[in-house]
């Protein structure tokens, strides 16, 4: 496994600032954005139609609903990044910014659940069925709320360890992040 494979970007500004950027990994982003681009050209089909005042428009109007349903959360797949720095961790998706300092968070774990079309997590199969379970990275927060990471998801088995080598990947920059701030 490669860190190409995890979608792992790593920045070094100042000598105690590594910054660390993860993405969804390859073949989940590329299912992504051709769902996108299918449901997107549904929707524009269905827009036409119902312009055009042919068919059934009630028809059209549930297909672009549809269209519109499908596209949102490949887009929001597409645009998903977690930026690990020793600040804390920052999710950004469809460019709105959540940002947890390091000492916002207990603990960061993977949890197994099934797959949703709604936060991305079932873009890593073709086709989506209710048996499909992923592994998705957390951030246990003070105040007892879990945070998960869905743009790190992987699906369960052997897509395990992409999962886990994200939460790795955190956890080692919350070690780098004590170490650049007992030393200041």
């Amino acid at each position: 496994m490669t860190l190409g494979l995890l979608g792992v970007r790593s920045r070094r500004g100042r000598a105690d600032d590594l910054r660390v950027e993860l993405h969804p990994t390859a073949p989940s982003w590329r299912i992504a954005l051709l769902t996108a681009i299918g449901a997107g050209a549904l929707t524009a089909a269905a827009c036409v139609a119902i312009a055009t005042g042919q068919f059934a428009p009630v028809m059209w109007w549930l297909i672009a609903l549809a269209g519109l349903a499908t596209f949102v959360p490949a887009v929001g797949t597409l645009s998903a990044a977690v930026e690990v720095d020793h600040t804390g961790v920052t999710v950004l998706r469809f460019g709105r910014m959540q940002q947890f300092r390091w000492d916002e968070i207990v603990d960061l774990g993977v949890v197994e659940r099934r797959a949703l079309v709604a936060d991305g997590t079932e873009y890593h199969w073709v086709w989506p069925t209710r048996r499909h379970m992923v592994a998705v990275p957390y951030l246990q927060l003070v105040d007892g709320t879990r945070r998960e990471l869905p743009a790190l998801s992987a699906p369960t088995g052997t897509g395990r360890a992409v999962a886990d080598a994200h939460a790795d990947r955190i956890r080692a920059q919350d070690a780098n992040a004590e170490l650049v701030t007992t030393s200041s």
